[in-house]
């Protein structure tokens, strides 16, 4: 499940790249857990795993294995979580979790991504007439919206002659060249079905 920064509409989906991005763009500098001491304790023979933090003022401390260190704060979080929750609270950056798939206006994809790429006013309208059939055409029930708004896009372009490659297509709709591909398959198929006039 990807992360997204609420501040400036980043997006990421790893820890590692949430943690870079708060060190590029908001200057936190963020320790991860890394390879550690092993030190043991009294019996029953528990086992305490220790990092050693060098810090700035080049004061050592030993943290848990698990912990995230906020540099800025001096402080040590057990878990991912926690250090977002105190990035969130310290430092007024809100980043949370969000589910990729949920629903998608389509029409609405269509308009930002065709006012970015060089389309007519022709092709633009071609493209909204073609999704508003694929959607309703039971081949493309179930698929991703924007993958069908993609291909509502790829076919108008071809239509009218215009030069629109599947990879620069599915870059702006966020989707894998793959996919688009796919989806034309699919519409060869069934193109005589349709009523493209």
């Amino acid at each position: 499940m990807p992360y997204k920064c609420k501040e400036d509409n980043w997006v990421g989906r790893r820890p590692k790249e949430v943690i870079r991005h708060l060190e590029d763009s908001h200057n936190i500098r963020i320790i991860e857990p890394s390879p550690c001491i092993t030190y043991y304790t009294k019996p029953p023979f528990s086992v305490v795993r220790f990092g050693i933090y060098l810090g700035r003022e080049g004061r050592a401390e030993k943290w848990r294995i698990n912990d995230y260190i906020c540099d800025n704060d001096k402080i040590a979080l057990p878990s991912f979580s926690l250090l977002l929750k105190h990035i969130w609270e310290a430092h007024n950056i809100k980043i949370f979790r969000f589910r990729r798939n949920s629903p998608v206006d389509p029409y609405e994809m269509l308009n930002q991504v065709s006012s970015k790429l060089l389309m007519s006013k022709e092709t633009k309208e071609l493209s909204k007439n073609l999704l508003e059939k694929f959607l309703h055409f039971p081949l493309f029930q179930g698929k991703h919206r924007g993958g069908v708004a993609a291909l509502a896009v790829y076919v108008s372009c071809l239509k009218n002659d215009e030069k629109m490659s599947q990879e620069e297509i599915a870059e702006k709709f966020g989707i894998a060249r793959v996919t688009l591909s796919k989806n034309y398959k699919i519409f060869r198929q069934i193109e005589h079905e349709l009523d493209l006039g």
